[in-house]
């Protein structure tokens, strides 16, 4: 993700989590790049997501939404995904 350099990291951590909800166990930054590719003003965050069930285990179909769910919560804050 794409983010405003004003925007906390822990600020980014905190929307994942919440918007996550109790599927994620864990999340956190493995890099941080700033520069022309990412734009005056931006840097972009590589998150390490972990996602466990305690009764089962989780198919790609159970994460998609709440991946999805995830970026929505970054767009609220100026997030924006790198293709």
């Amino acid at each position: 993700m794409t983010l405003p350099d004003g925007v906390p990291a822990g600020e980014i951590l905190e929307r994942v989590r919440a918007a996550a909800g109790e599927t994620l166990e864990d999340v956190e930054v493995f890099d941080v790049y700033t520069g022309e590719q990412v734009g005056a003003g931006r840097r972009s965050l590589a998150l390490t997501l972990t996602f466990r069930a305690r009764e089962r285990t989780l198919t790609d179909e159970d994460v998609a939404p709440v991946r999805e769910r995830i970026i929505a919560g970054l767009v609220e804050i100026g997030g924006e995904l790198r293709g």
